[in-house]
């Protein structure tokens, strides 16, 4: 889904953000198909609060198919809020892709409202003793919208911890379907 990526944001962050970085998508245009690619890096010890907006303004269709690809340092601690508002006939197929360290902690907030159809597939992957993460999410899906979060948890070390806790409030279609992989020697 980033081939057609255009647009995007490089985000390193080395010690603590005293206040949380706003990263905002605006779609103006209708019959377009909008890719943004986000990269967010998070130094050895360093701590941040990262907001990632996606917004249709546009009165009719668009698309929108963002990936974000987060990466977590030893000891790094990361909250992520990631939030789509859509209207009527837009649609957003994203994607997060999660890479941590030892003793590094993830905390992810995915909230939809509006669209006509919203999907995200967030992976993770705890690749070290001691890494932790905690998933939420919370969809609103009114009359003819569909709303699906989809998520795969690979626990590939010794020690990890993740836990989801996922919600719905459903007039329209919505899903929620979590894989949790664990490692033979994990």
């Amino acid at each position: 889904s980033t081939a057609l990526a255009e647009d995007g944001a490089e985000v390193r962050i080395h010690g603590s953000l005293s206040a949380p970085l706003h990263i905002v998508h605006i779609a103006t245009q209708t019959d377009t198909v909008a890719a943004a690619i986000v990269n967010i890096h998070v130094a050895a010890g360093a701590k941040a609060v990262v907001v990632e907006s996606y917004v249709a303004l546009a009165a009719g269709r668009n698309l929108t198919v963002p990936a974000s690809y987060v990466r977590l340092e030893n000891g790094a601690v990361l909250t992520h809020i990631r939030q789509q508002l859509g209207n009527a006939t837009s649609e957003h197929i994203g994607q997060t892709r999660v890479i941590q360290n030892a003793n590094s902690r993830y905390n992810n907030l995915v909230l939809s409202r509006g669209g006509h159809l919203s999907r995200h597939h967030l992976w993770l992957s705890l690749d070290a003793e001691g890494a932790a993460a905690s998933l939420s999410g919370l969809c609103w899906a009114a009359t003819g919208q569909i709303a699906d979060h989809l998520t795969t948890t690979d626990h590939n070390a010794p020690r990890t911890h993740s836990d989801q806790n996922y919600r719905s409030i459903i007039i329209g279609k919505s899903t929620f379907s979590g894989t949790i992989n664990v490692a033979r020697d994990a």
